[in-house]
């Protein structure tokens, strides 16, 4: 049975959960792959690689090749993979929100987050729809592509100790959720108010009774062969979650250049990694919409995309 590794990268107004999924018997291939990547850069096995490495690495790299060119090395060597890549680019929207299946002129207003959101939070308080999304086509795999047997299907998130505390529903942020259409409200007012705790019951929710239109025809993940819950661990001691961690970094930030019209290496790296991104099964079009979403629906930046990687 498969398993599926999933982190978040916040850039600006987007955040990106990401990663992949592939057999459980490859994950130590794609380990030792991943370490060998580290090598070619001089880095240790036990040093971490991510989008935006940190300290000692981030230094080394830059005076070396360069961060920029160790991205790109990265993404080449991903590229190679026996993976399946999924990333769901969420934005912070403010001012008209579009709704999904209607026609343009039909928007609603929605909240200024930035001024009433408590405790800071602002697009990551949409965490909870990405693992959703990203769920609803690993289950889509397990359903149309693979077939199914009594051997669990894993969930392995980035450890969630930067969730903040929940924090409590003012008048006026309920006032800005009510405006919100109700498949988005639910999630973000779960997440203010219950924080991490919130993902642990959707899960629970998703695996005894499945998702919510238009995926009910998924069914529950415990049919599918899930775990009853997600594991979690840190992407510093885990080959295969620093992948993960690129993936997201890569295609929060592909989105985030596109929003002004920049051009940078996340473009070049999410190119390279398009052959690997899912683009089968019964969900979007091709990948779009299925291994690479965004949301909520924005057709300017959509359009900028399929230019960008065509």
């Amino acid at each position: 049975m498969p398993v599926m590794y999933l982190d978040e990268s916040e850039q600006g107004d987007f955040l990106a959960v990401g990663g992949f999924y592939c057999r459980l018997a490859d994950v130590r291939a794609v380990e030792a792959a991943w370490a060998k990547a580290k090598g070619g850069l001089d880095l240790g096995p036990g040093e971490p690689l991510k989008w935006s490495p940190q300290g000692t690495v981030q230094e080394r790299l830059k005076g070396t090749l360069g961060v920029d060119e160790a991205r790109r090395r990265a993404a080449a060597a991903i590229a190679d993979f026996p993976i399946e890549i999924v990333a769901v680019v969420l934005q912070e929207r403010r001012g008209s929100y579009y709704l999904l299946g209607q026609g343009s002129d039909d928007t609603i207003e929605v909240a200024e987050w930035k001024d009433v959101h408590p405790q800071g939070g602002g697009v990551r308080h949409f965490y909870l729809r990405g693992v959703e999304f990203a769920l609803q086509r690993f289950a889509d795999h397990l359903q149309v592509v693979a077939p199914v047997d009594r051997e669990p299907c894993h969930v392995v998130l980035e450890n969630l100790e930067w969730a903040s505390n929940p924090g409590k529903m003012t008048k006026k942020l309920t006032a800005q959720l009510d405006k919100m259409p109700a498949t988005d409200s639910w999630v973000i007012r779960d997440w203010i108010e219950k924080g991490a705790q919130a993902l642990c019951e959707a899960y629970a929710r998703w695996h005894r009774t499945g998702f919510t239109k238009p995926y009910e025809r998924l069914g529950n993940l415990e049919a599918l062969g899930f775990e009853s819950t997600f594991h979690e661990c840190h992407d510093e001691w885990s080959d295969a979650m620093q992948v993960a961690d690129f993936i997201a970094g890569c295609f929060g930030a592909f989105v985030s250049d596109l929003s002004p019209g920049k051009q940078g290496v996340a473009r070049d790296c999410a190119r390279t990694l398009r052959p690997r991104i899912r683009a089968s099964g019964s969900i979007g079009c091709g990948m779009w919409g299925n291994g690479f979403v965004l949301w909520p629906p924005n057709p300017q930046i959509w359009k900028k995309a399929k230019g960008a990687l065509a």
